[in-house]
């Protein structure tokens, strides 16, 4: 939520990543089938907690419209789930995570309501 950058470049996101540093956001601890979100230290603003799936491999895929008609384009890390499994507000948390394909990685995402910035990630791998 702080900076952008070209998604397709490893090189550009790797380096973004280090000038801006770690996500200050909560930590999320993963527990088998659930998550485990910490008390905050201080007042916090709600956040809307994420469950992602997404595939782990590079897909292909036809274009069948518009500039790239006929070419077929790589996609990597396409979300096949988005559940959102509650708001955190600051108070100890913990939340049973759905049910998933075992073909797919998970994450969490910890998000400012209204599809603001994401404060906090953490993928289950």
């Amino acid at each position: 939520g702080s900076a952008s950058t070209v998604g397709f470049d490893l090189g550009e996101v790797r380096s973004t990543i280090q000038e801006i540093g770690a996500l200050k956001g909560p930590s999320i601890e993963f527990d088998g089938e659930q998550i485990h979100l910490p008390a905050a230290s201080g007042n916090t603003a709600p956040l809307d907690v994420w469950f992602v799936s997404y595939e782990p491999k590079i897909i292909s895929v036809p274009v069948k419209r518009g500039e790239n008609t006929g070419a077929t384009l790589p996609h990597a890390s396409v979300v096949r789930n988005l559940v959102h499994l509650g708001v955190w507000n600051g108070t100890k948390m913990t939340v049973q995570l759905p049910n998933t394909d075992h073909a797919l990685r998970t994450a969490i995402l910890l998000q400012q309501p209204n599809g603001g910035p994401i404060i906090s990630a953490q993928s289950a791998e």
